[in-house]
């Protein structure tokens, strides 16, 4: 025999309904807006790009071991050499010819000294042999001027 389905269906006991701990409160995404959102993105970006840009100038501005000499004065070299003897100074140079080579002592250089148009015989010394510098390169570098008035690259950074 088949057991009977009652027509109506079976009472569920009621189970009283557990509050959550989040009723109440107030959504942050929901009260702020989407363009408030994107300003402070922007805000921030914009301040870290601005402290990110002060680093990179300090670090270029005080580690230039040049930064605290006089620019070579052509026009005082040519006048009387030497009276800057034993003076170092820094010089953006630009190569404009190869006057020779030695093994021993290094190679002779023409260049042209910042916006100066008269050329300065240089002698790049033999430590300096890895840095090619063909004509029309360009670079920066301390120039003493040694015993005869021969002017020495001391120190050579590459452009």
């Amino acid at each position: 025999m088949a057991e009977s389905v009652p027509d109506h269906p079976q009472s569920v006991p009621h189970v009283e309904k557990v509050p959550s701990p989040f009723d109440g409160a107030k959504s942050l995404l929901s009260a702020t807006p989407t363009g408030s959102v994107q300003r402070r993105a922007f805000i921030w970006a914009t301040i870290a790009a601005v402290i990110v840009g002060a680093v990179l100038f300090w670090q270029y501005i005080f580690t230039d071991p040049l930064r605290t000499l006089r620019e070579f004065p052509v026009r005082d070299y040519y006048e009387n050499h030497i009276a800057l003897e034993g003076t170092s100074f820094r010089a953006d140079c630009r190569v404009i010819a190869q006057l020779g080579w030695n093994s021993n002592l290094g190679r002779l250089i023409n260049c042209t000294l910042g916006s100066e148009q008269d050329p300065v015989v240089l002698l790049v010394p033999e430590k300096f042999r890895a840095i090619p510098l063909m004509n029309g390169d360009r670079f920066n570098g301390e120039l003493t001027v040694v015993d005869g008035g021969l002017v020495t690259v001391t120190t050579l950074k590459v452009k």
